[in-house]
């Protein structure tokens, strides 16, 4: 009978399986947090102007949404 050498990486116990799901699943939730705070960044120089209008049955809709570049200062 011929036995492989034992690897370091082989979990013990199921709890360091859990514990490596667990923070996989919390760096890729760290990636999605970065990902979306970075579609922010680009906005940052402008204003939004966001003009209503009242539709046919008296409620007040977006018309449009019109971004305008901050004063530098």
């Amino acid at each position: 009978m011929v036995l492989p050498p034992k690897s370091s990486v082989t979990p013990k116990t199921p709890f360091l399986l859990i514990s490596l799901v667990s923070s996989l699943w919390s760096a890729s939730d760290m990636f999605k947090s970065m990902s979306n705070q970075s579609n922010y960044k680009s906005a940052r120089g402008f204003d939004a102007e966001i003009i209503l209008k009242t539709d046919d049955k008296g409620d007040s809709v977006v018309d449009r949404v019109v971004f305008l570049k901050k004063p530098k200062g």
